[in-house]
């Protein structure tokens, strides 16, 4: 009776196949592709604006040590996620005082302006000569590519 167990086990175990089954791996696949697709334009930081939009903009390699300063329409000033001023004419200690301890911990550091398209470019030039009166000389600007090609 052993015997006999043992011949139906071996003959069930010979008819095992060792296809891989692609099914499950290809749906998490999936399901991530999709997860990534609704992510990634959230991905934007600092404070929502409407980016001015150029045919060529200048591919600049994101340097780990940029600040990024958000002037959005109402001329509210954020540095990265935090609001530091409400308007760029008015009080604006804040702001200098966040500049001077970003100036202290690193006097070379990288600052990127991401400014909405509506205000006019005085308003963006008045930030980007407050940067550089703190004594931060390298300040780009941060726009969309053209949707229109």
């Amino acid at each position: 009776m052993a015997e006999n167990a043992f011949k139906r086990w071996k003959t069930t175990s010979s008819n095992v196949t060792s296809d891989i089954n692609v099914t499950p791996l290809v749906d998490c696949v999936l399901v991530l592709l999709i997860i990534f697709m609704v992510i990634t334009p959230m991905l934007q930081s600092g404070a929502a604006v409407q980016l001015a939009e150029t045919d060529e903009p200048g591919v600049v390699p994101r340097e780990e040590k940029q600040v990024l300063v958000s002037l959005q329409y109402d001329l509210a000033i954020w540095i990265d996620q935090e609001r530091v001023a409400n308007n760029l004419y008015d009080n604006m200690d804040e702001f200098d005082t966040r500049l001077k301890d970003l100036y202290v911990a690193d006097p070379n550091r990288k600052f990127a302006i991401k400014a909405d398209k509506r205000l006019p470019y005085g308003d963006v030039r008045k930030l980007m000569r407050r940067l550089q009166q703190q004594g931060f000389i390298d300040v780009g600007l941060i726009v969309d590519r053209s949707r229109t090609q």
